[in-house]
């Protein structure tokens, strides 16, 4: 958590192995799931960037079969594969829109918040351990932002890691965390639990909160 240009993506970006080292990009240190060394842990990776991308004229359906079809084994049967993509939009809250096309600028078709629970949804169909998500409420109305916060918090309830990029959440929001990484270009200045904790430490700090 962050403001602007604090250093959230590029963190989460790094983490998710979706940067390597160059000359220009200096990177140190170790990742560790569980433990053990992600490399070595057979961790599947999910990362749900902040753009939605999809075919506008597909519905949701529609879109989630496609995945399937690219991600799941050829062996799996187009029975267990349907199964697959109705649990999914049975858990992800989509079963009421399921047939409706994802549209677009020009057609109107899902919310916003029902995109980024149906991008949630296609990546879900690796069974990732691990899911990542890039700001996941930008651009989404307070009710919409807290259906997809309820749907992360939900996945981490299920036994998924679940690590995401927010600027400024509102408290419904943040209550939805258990541990926060605040930075500030591009340095930490808080980790650990989001609840009390924080307000304490920066309290010890001589920063307590302001009086609203």
């Amino acid at each position: 958590m962050g403001p602007s240009g604090s250093g959230k993506t590029t963190l989460l970006n790094v983490l998710a192995g979706q940067l390597a080292a160059s000359p220009s990009l200096h990177l140190s240190g170790f990742l560790y799931v569980n433990g053990q060394p992600m490399s070595q842990g057979g961790y599947k990776i999910a990362y749900v960037r902040q753009e939605d991308i999809f075919f506008s004229q597909l519905t949701v359906r529609e879109t989630l079969s496609l995945a399937a079809e690219l991600q799941l084994p050829d062996t799996m049967s187009p029975e267990r594969k349907e199964k697959y993509v109705n649990d999914l939009l049975f858990r992800l809250g989509l079963v009421n829109s399921a047939d409706s096309i994802v549209g677009d600028a020009k057609v109107r078709g899902i919310s916003g918040g029902e995109k980024k629970r149906l991008s949630l949804a296609c990546e879900l169909i690796a069974s990732p351990s691990v899911i990542f998500a890039d700001e996941p409420t930008t651009g989404l109305d307070a009710f919409q932002a807290e259906k997809v916060m309820e749907t992360l918090r939900q996945l981490a309830e299920d036994g998924h890691t679940v690590i995401c990029s927010i600027h400024q959440p509102r408290g419904s929001v943040y209550s939805k965390f258990d541990d926060i990484v605040l930075l500030s270009e591009g340095e930490v200045v808080y980790m650990g639990p989001a609840k009390e904790e924080p307000l304490k430490y920066f309290a010890s700090l001589g920063v307590p909160m302001p009086r609203s």
